[in-house]
């Protein structure tokens, strides 16, 4: 098993500091519409705005006064033109106010391995691994389980910006080759694992090509948050945000 702390985990001291009724109020409930109405409240809160100023902004763009009125509340839900507006008058993005649903069949998810068809990676080429995707969770869609049947290859490299768990639970050994120049290998036998951080460029292959990795991956804390406001500074200085050592100011 692979136990995974994700954003609620990492927040935990702040949570802990305003308490858990207020973080009720922030968040609702994603079984029900409460989750999109207190992301709507929360962020008329943080703008200084109330229902009708947010209601009179959408008259104003157009939308009928009882839609709008209702909008506001968030006793409906916009469409995407309706949704943009309300963006627009919080100082949001749009998917900031976009909300996932959560039903009663989410909690556990159940994929057979004989409804599962395997893929080839990399695709079109012989003695390649084969993939068999594990079950996911539509709430989670960055933890990330496959079955791999290890072939020969060795010249694919796989790299990607999750952390990595593996495990060899097939009756052949696997080797694997990793780092830049590939310069550190290693074997692993039956029953033994391994984890890759990050953007660690490896390579894998068994001779036999009954090698079985059981692999999971789960997010690093460079999501989608940190990595749109890395782009949005200036290509050349950017570089400076892992290097400081002093203070410039």
């Amino acid at each position: 098993a692979v136990t995974f702390g994700g954003e609620v985990r990492r927040s935990i001291s702040e949570i802990m500091h305003i308490g858990v009724d207020h973080v009720e109020e922030m968040a609702g409930d994603l079984r029900d519409d409460s989750a999109y109405v207190s992301r709507l409240n929360s962020a008329l809160n943080s703008e200084m705005l109330t229902v009708r100023d947010l209601s009179y902004h959408l008259e104003s763009a157009g939308v009928a006064g009882p839609r709008a009125s209702s909008l506001a509340l968030g006793r409906e839900k916009p469409n995407y033109t309706e949704l943009k507006e309300i963006a627009a008058c919080l100082n949001l993005r749009p998917n900031d106010l976009i909300v996932p649903s959560m039903n009663a069949g989410d909690a556990v998810t159940i994929k057979m391995s004989s409804e599962t068809p395997a893929r080839a990676f990399p695709s079109g080429q012989n003695n390649c691994h084969q993939i068999k995707d594990l079950a996911r969770s539509p709430l989670l869609p960055n933890i990330k389980g496959f079955d791999i049947h290890i072939g020969r290859t060795k010249h694919q490299n796989i790299l990607h910006g999750f952390h990595e768990y593996l495990f060899v639970y097939g009756d052949s050994p696997v080797s694997m080759v990793w780092g830049k120049d590939k310069v550190h290998q290693d074997t692993l036998m039956p029953g033994d694992s391994a984890y890759f951080r990050p953007m660690i460029e490896r390579q894998f292959s068994c001779e036999s090509k009954e090698g079985r990795l059981l692999c999971v991956r789960v997010p690093s804390r460079l999501n989608n948050e940190v990595l749109n406001e890395y782009a949005s500074f200036p290509k050349g200085p950017r570089k400076r945000v892992a290097k400081e050592t002093m203070k410039w100011f």
